[in-house]
């Protein structure tokens, strides 16, 4: 008899456990889903800068080209045209910081899921655990009658 509670008592145990273990599990999941959601903006910045390094360096280009072929830089078309290439980066960098926006506030989502799995493991154990424990008082007790 005594066996029977001392089994009771370590299923009970186990159920918290595995509760425990898995809200620890799932927070560190959160966690690293923090950590995944700033390199994204890090990702993002770096993607600008890179964006606008190249448009500076092609216009460098393009202006080395246009002298070459005799065309002033001050030119209206040449004006036009180099004003139709930064509105083209503007819109790069917008629609990159925009997509980098949508992706953070989704992996916000996932870490919120994430942690919210954790909390329901953790309970879920408790529950198994306070049932095991009924259970196993309410075995011991139709035993010894």
């Amino acid at each position: 008899m005594a066996l029977q509670l001392i089994a009771t008592a370590v299923s009970a145990f186990s159920s918290i456990q595995a509760g425990r273990a898995a809200a620890g599990s799932a927070a560190q999941q959160a966690e690293q889903m923090e950590i995944d959601r700033e390199m994204q903006a890090v990702q993002a910045q770096q993607q600008s800068i890179a964006r606008v390094e190249q448009y500076e360096a092609d216009m460098a280009m393009n202006d080395a080209i246009f002298a070459m072929a005799g065309r002033d830089v001050s030119d209206r078309s040449i004006k036009a045209f180099q004003r139709a290439e930064a509105k083209t980066v503007q819109k790069d960098i917008t629609r990159g910081f925009a997509q980098s926006e949508m992706e953070q506030g989704r992996t916000l989502m996932q870490a919120a899921a994430e942690r919210a799995r954790g909390k329901a493991a953790m309970k879920a154990g408790l529950l198994q655990a306070v049932g095991t424990t009924a259970e196993g008082i309410s075995d011991y007790l139709k035993t010894k009658a």
